[in-house]
């Protein structure tokens, strides 16, 4: 059986049990949350970020904790998908508490690419 050491919790595993190619599953979930909210405030308030402009031009903040985006991640079993991307349930407003949703990645995109084309229209 193939195995591998989370560079997280140097625990040998499945390769399997594996969510990157780095971490297994149990310690990738502790993890991304904590990315995810850092790119966020990289998209709002970093002018090196490349969607800096998208965000802060818009007048978009983030208005919630870490610890607040953490319970949320969990709440919404975020550490469960494949894949997972934050949404605002409304594109105009800002990264707060009943405007963020936990989608897969794919079902993101679709969104936006739907939302794209009713504006086309």
């Amino acid at each position: 059986m193939n195995t591998k050491i989370c560079k997280m919790c140097n625990k040998e595993l499945p390769i399997i049990e594996f969510k990157s190619k780095r971490l297994c599953k149990s310690c990738w979930g502790k993890r991304k949350w904590r990315i995810m909210y850092k790119r966020m405030i990289d998209r709002c308030y970093n002018p090196r970020n490349r969607f800096y402009f998208n965000y802060n031009e818009k007048g978009i903040k983030v208005k919630i904790n870490p610890e607040e985006f953490k319970a949320l991640f969990y709440e919404q079993n975020a550490d469960k998908l494949k894949h997972p991307s934050i949404h605002r349930i409304d594109n105009k407003g800002d990264y707060i508490l009943g405007n963020l949703k936990f989608l897969e990645w794919k079902e993101h995109d679709l969104l936006h690419q739907k939302e794209k084309e009713n504006r086309e229209k």
